[in-house]
Parts: structure tokens; sequence; C-alpha cells
């Protein structure tokens, strides 16, 4: 039986600071499809992928972004 990655496995192994991290469990994402997001050292495969860090700083603006409109239009209804 396999052991389950942790967040701290998935921190090391993807070189994430603290802020990533809490942004990362508050996006809800798994930290074995974070460990699985790491691409290839030598950068010749897979060059569309960001590291792990970039793509959750993306998704965690993305998300507030959302967030911020939907609060906008609600606050314009009213």
């Amino acid at each position: 039986m396999k052991k389950e990655p942790t967040w701290r496995e998935a921190r090391h192994r993807c070189r994430l600071s603290p802020e990533e991290l809490a942004m990362a469990q508050e996006l809800g994402l798994d930290p074995r499809a974070l460990i699985r997001s790491i691409p290839p050292v030598s950068g010749k495969k897979e060059r569309w992928k960001d590291p792990p860090g970039v793509r959750i700083r993306k998704l965690y603006e993305k998300k507030k972004k959302k967030e911020e409109e939907k609060d906008h239009e609600g606050k314009q209804t009213e």
C-alpha cells in the first residue's frame, strides 16, 4: 500500500512558499495533483506547463476575480 503524499511533501517537491501552499489548500487542490503537475526537468516536453507555484497563483487570482465580480453584481442589483 502506497503512502499518500501529504501537503508537507507537496510543498517540498513543488518548492511552494507557505503563501502558495495556503492558496492551494483554499482552492481545494489535492497534494497528489500538485506533485503530478511538476513539469519535466528537461523542459523539452510539456513546455506549456507552468511550475505548480505559478499555476496556483494564477488559479487563485482567477478565483478572487470571479468572487469580486459576483460581489459587485450583487451590490448593483440592490
